[in-house]
């Protein structure tokens, strides 16, 4: 996986702590996000998802299907490639925000990723932004959002052991 070779290089760093490294993403950055913290639960610290596709299965239109087929003809592949379906190996803090009116990744994916989260026990942060779009552009949304971000880091990353 391409993040966590991203964080093996940074480790190589003289100047980077090897137990500070966080990860967060957008969108498929998001995806990315949740995927590493599945994959390799330990790796990271911290990670923060932004509007992160859960799930790919049940994505509309031609998108998904263009560049995976459908669930019934690569029922492993879309397994392997669904965060939500794997969030039982979380192991680390995680924080979630995400717009309602989002219509590039459906705020429902949030809401799924929030009821399995719940369902497993596993703690969490979220931040909901009523009517924000996938990109957020509001200032104060913006302003709250980037402030939630750099608090989670400061309290996990620079207050980690």
């Amino acid at each position: 996986m391409d993040v966590a070779s991203g964080a093996d290089y940074l480790k190589t760093l003289p100047y980077v702590d090897p137990d500070r490294i966080g990860v967060w993403g957008l969108s498929y950055g998001g995806f990315m996000t949740l995927q590493a913290v599945t994959v390799t639960p330990t790796l990271f610290r911290c990670a923060i998802d932004v509007a992160g596709v859960t799930d790919w299965a049940p994505r509309p239109g031609g998108w998904t299907v263009a560049r995976l087929g459908t669930p019934s003809e690569h029922p492993d592949e879309f397994l392997a490639s669904a965060p939500v379906k794997h969030m039982e190996k979380l192991a680390r803090p995680l924080l979630i925000l995400h717009g309602t009116n989002d219509t590039n990744v459906a705020f429902q994916d949030s809401l799924i990723l929030f009821d399995t989260l719940l369902k497993l026990g596993k703690p969490y942060e979220s931040a909901i932004y009523p009517g924000e779009t996938h990109f957020f552009r509001r200032a104060h949304v913006l302003r709250d959002a980037w402030r939630r971000a750099e608090e989670f880091f400061d309290k996990h990353l620079k207050g980690a052991a």
